[in-house]
């Protein structure tokens, strides 16, 4: 069973009255969708009350401004957060987000997350640095991204065992390296969230390594790769979510934008390139076991499908930059991303990747079964050989449900067809797997097929009988007179 997210957004652009303390908290303010907000006098911190009754998991929050300075001055703003307006945390320096491609002189803050008692939320100008008229249209967003159902309080953020993960196969290249499981996007963002409507595709020739530069822990993971989107889409300006993939420290792997779409997340040279956000500041830690192993296993999948060598070094076109074919954010942007922790690992990362290519597990389940009727007791079933080492496939059939899957042959290797004797008419399911001596694939996903008598045209019940239809809803082309 999928999880079902609970979705609850408020994009707010805020009028901050030009207020002492006091005076603010006294003050009635207005909430509209886009107000200019005065930073006079800047002296005097500007308090603003967070405008969303209720936040789960967390609050989120970006700001944009414009600044007409002299060049370079571009991280002047301030902010701090409070759950009662009396206690206060730090002050946060804002800077400017190098991904943001709106036009100068406007700036798109970091994004920031605060706990979900917060309240009041105080901004000024960095002490020491004058007011000036090239300072203007501050707009705060604040976001609550929602709890994710079955990610209780105090749980790591692991998906639970009630939802399954995403386990895609891909034979291009002959890769025997399988896809590591992931969330889909149905999955963390069950409503809203949508995938960018005119996507761009691209073949991929680099893999670019990202932190997310947020916390490094979280009771809800799903809610961070929304509160991502939500920044992305709605304070940058972008069609969908910068990354292809995120991982967060548990090594959860979570859907971005789709497999060999363009994504936003490398200085506008997307072109070329797949994006994997490892969440997380690794500045001065390294990202967790977890999550170094999911990225293995997603850049061996992806090197192995494409033909990259994980080891090598090539143009990208894009960029017009000769860069490793696993790289970081800073080897083509001027970012200290992925951290600088965790840059200095990436040539183990790579070899790592190598490595896992060469040992990749040989044993993949059969693709795209299919069962058809050939007669009521005669059922031709057909795959595809996602193996390489198997001894054969072992065929199990399910009579009416999936509840009671039963071995009923073996076939040799390399096959890639079964022809079935059903003991009677009735709705069968199929599945099969690979094996040899020492080891078995995972299973086929299953296939379907109702064998129909002949000779039948029509059925009488008594009273207190019932008719059982297979499948349910009928498919188009059974008819059913009553």
């Amino acid at each position: 069973m999928k999880q079902h997210l609970l979705l609850i957004s408020a994009f707010f652009l805020l009028l901050l009255p030009a207020q002492i303390f006091g005076q603010a908290m006294e003050k009635d303010i207005s909430y509209e969708d886009e107000i200019v907000v005065p930073l006079n006098p800047v002296d005097i911190p500007i308090v603003i009350e967070v405008p969303l009754e209720k936040v789960e998991p967390f609050l989120s929050v970006s700001v944009e401004w414009d600044i007409q300075g002299p060049p370079g001055m571009t991280n002047v703003l301030q902010i701090a957060f409070s759950s009662d307006a009396s206690h206060w945390e730090p002050w946060i320096d804002l800077y400017r987000e190098e991904h943001v491609t709106k036009p100068a002189p406007h700036q798109v803050s970091q994004l920031l997350y605060a706990d979900k008692r917060t309240r009041w939320v105080r901004l000024r100008i960095k002490p020491g640095i004058s007011a000036g008229p090239w300072l203007s249209n501050i707009l705060v967003h604040f976001y609550s991204p929602g709890a994710t159902r079955n990610h209780d309080e105090g749980e790591s953020g692991k998906p639970t065992g009630e939802t399954p993960l995403n386990t895609p196969n891909d034979l291009k290249n002959n890769c025997p390296c399988p896809h590591p499981p992931y969330e889909g996007r149905s999955d963390w963002c069950a409503i809203g969230c949508p995938i960018d409507p005119t996507p761009v595709f691209t073949n991929v020739t680099h893999l670019i390594i990202h932190h997310s530069a947020g916390s490094n822990t979280a009771n809800d993971w799903a809610a961070v790769v929304r509160a991502i989107w939500n920044y992305h889409v709605n304070s940058n300006g972008w069609d969908d979510i910068g990354y292809n993939w995120l991982i967060d420290p548990n090594g959860v792997l979570y859907e971005g934008r789709p497999d060999n779409y363009q994504g936003a997340h490398f200085c506008g040279h997307n072109a070329g390139t797949m994006g994997v956000c490892v969440m997380g500041t690794y500045t001065n830690v390294a990202p967790t076991d977890a999550a170094l192993n999911t990225l293995t296993e997603l850049l061996a999948w992806k090197s192995c499908q494409e033909g990259i060598d994980p080891e090598g070094f090539s143009f990208h076109n894009s960029s017009g930059l000769n860069l490793n074919n696993i790289s970081g954010h800073r080897d083509g942007c001027n970012t200290e991303c992925p951290g600088n922790t965790f840059y200095p690992m990436l040539p183990s990362v790579r070899e790592d990747v190598a490595n896992y290519i060469a040992t990749c597990p040989q044993m993949a389940p059969p693709l795209n079964l299919t069962a058809e009727e050939q007669s009521a007791q005669e059922v031709k079933l057909q795959w595809q050989d996602n193996s390489f080492v198997e001894d054969g496939f072992l065929i199990e059939r399910s009579f009416e449900d999936e509840s009671n899957y039963s071995q009923i042959a073996a076939t040799g290797p390399d096959a890639e067809t079964y022809t079935d004797q059903v003991p009677e008419a009735g709705a069968y399911y199929y599945r099969i797997r690979a094996y040899n001596a020492t080891d078995t694939s995972a299973y086929s996903e299953p296939a379907y097929v109702l064998t129909q008598p002949s000779g039948i045209n029509s059925i009488s019940l008594s009273a207190n009988e019932t008719l059982r239809i297979y499948p349910n809803p009928l498919s188009d082309d059974q008819l059913l007179h009553i």
